[in-house]
């Protein structure tokens, strides 16, 4: 798929949403048994990303459309166990999104947004 796909996709979705209306769409969690991971497939279909602890965010206020993502950051005292993980740039380059951080960055970028935001829609999913 190209990204210019997924960015057509996410102005579907941009056009379907209302002013001061806030997505969050978070991957699936990693497992523990060393089983192939599986993205969960509303966050795939809108970025193409396929890696763990990814969250997209989108957000509508006027004709201002935000869209950001965040992915995990690399330490280098786990690469040689668990491989390397992917870069902003090929987050960028796969997904088309311009505004990437890490997930550690997370409650300092998506504050401004949850304080204003009017409705909050989350893809989350409880595992039974």
């Amino acid at each position: 798929m190209k990204k210019e796909d997924f960015i057509e996709r996410r102005k579907k979705l941009f056009a379907k949403i209302s002013d001061n209306e806030l997505v969050i769409l978070l991957s699936r969690e990693e497992s523990e048994l060393y089983l192939r991971f599986n993205q969960d497939k509303n966050l795939f279909y809108m970025t193409g990303l396929e890696t763990p602890k990814t969250i997209l965010v989108m957000f509508k206020k006027g004709e201002t459309e935000t869209t950001f993502c965040f992915i995990e950051r690399n330490v280098p005292e786990k690469v040689v166990w668990y491989g390397e993980k992917m870069s902003k740039q090929a987050a960028k380059e796969i997904s088309g999104i311009e505004q990437i951080y890490f997930y550690d960055e997370l409650n300092s970028v998506l504050h401004p947004y949850l304080s204003v935001a009017e409705n909050v829609y989350v893809n989350y999913e409880t595992s039974e």
